[in-house]
């Protein structure tokens, strides 16, 4: 469901779903993916998170908030 589970006492859990391509953020995370994580994240009492990491440029942490429905 997700690459990686972040917790920290004190903090909300995250959920992180890995991607590093040259195309869009969402080009390997489609839809029902996002949907499956989502709601995963929300029985968990955690944020899901789309880390996405271009080759060559910054990692960019998206939460499921600015995620395309």
């Amino acid at each position: 469901m997700c690459d990686l589970a972040a917790m920290r006492a004190g903090d909300t859990p995250m959920l992180i779903e890995v991607k590093a391509n040259h195309g869009s953020p969402y080009m390997n995370f489609r839809g029902p993916d996002r949907e499956v994580m989502t709601l995963e994240a929300e029985r968990a009492g955690a944020r899901a998170v789309l880390a996405f990491w271009p080759p060559r440029k910054q990692l960019a942490l998206i939460p499921s908030t600015e995620w395309p429905t």
